[in-house]
């Protein structure tokens, strides 16, 4: 959970413009804007995929308790 709550950080600081001067060591904004969309795109895969691959480990645990009937 820490790191859904960090890419919310990074997603908000980063449309509501405080991370962001009109330049910074000489590279554009929009591409400041990009870079850490694509971080953020990224990151909230690494925590979706984190997220589903743990609810499938307790879903099989929870099926292996108590197997279904034939």
């Amino acid at each position: 959970m820490k790191l859904v709550a960090m890419v919310i950080v990074v997603h908000s600081t980063t449309y509501h413009g405080t991370t962001f001067p009109t330049r910074s060591h000489g590279v554009p904004n929009n591409l400041q804007k990009a870079l850490f969309f694509r971080l953020h795109l990224e990151l909230s895969f690494i925590a979706l995929s984190g997220a589903s691959h743990k609810l499938n480990l307790h879903l099989n645990a929870h099926s292996l308790q108590n197997p279904s009937k034939p």
